[in-house]
């Protein structure tokens, strides 16, 4: 009887421990990584169109894809703001190299090759939300629709600061 409970007893001890070894060694998981969809016009009145502020919860870059434009690109500026809602948004846009960079090209297309990554330093910055600003690249306006999220859980090329 004795035999069978230390068999019980180290059993459950193997189970534990390989429970918490696969807790510990899981990759981290973002957290706002759900797509959000946008749809607006940048024009003369709107030169600087911006997504919905959502949670910026880790360090890793900003997925978009622009899926329809009247343009064959557009510039995209990644903000933080410590606050989702309110005036006191700021530019993170950055390069690989951490450098920030006034706003990056995302090419236009339908396809999933037009997927980029926007690498930026809002969560190390201690900012809580990030939203896209859309810059138009002509007074009369520019229709732009697509898909975004905060925190990426893909390996897609990342937008530069060179004119596609």
């Amino acid at each position: 009887m004795k035999q069978i409970s230390r068999l019980m007893v180290l059993a459950m001890a193997v189970v534990m421990c390989l429970s918490l070894a696969s807790v510990a060694f899981a990759a981290p998981v973002p957290y706002s990584n759900q797509d959000s969809y946008y749809n607006f016009s940048c024009s003369f009145l709107n030169f600087n169109a911006t997504t919905d502020s959502r949670p910026k919860e880790n360090s890793t870059s900003i997925y978009v894809w622009v899926e329809k434009s009247n343009e064959a690109w557009v510039r995209v500026q990644a903000q933080g703001s410590l606050r989702s809602s309110g005036t006191s948004w700021n530019n993170y846009t950055e390069l690989g190299d951490r450098s920030g960079v006034e706003y990056v090209f995302v090419s236009t297309g339908d396809e999933p090759d037009y997927q980029r990554l926007i690498y930026n330093g809002i969560h190390e910055a201690n900012m809580g939300y990030a939203r896209l600003a859309f810059r138009a690249r002509n007074v009369w306006g520019d229709s732009i629709s697509g898909r975004w999220s905060p925190d990426s859980v893909g390996t897609f090329p990342h937008a530069t600061n060179r004119e596609p």
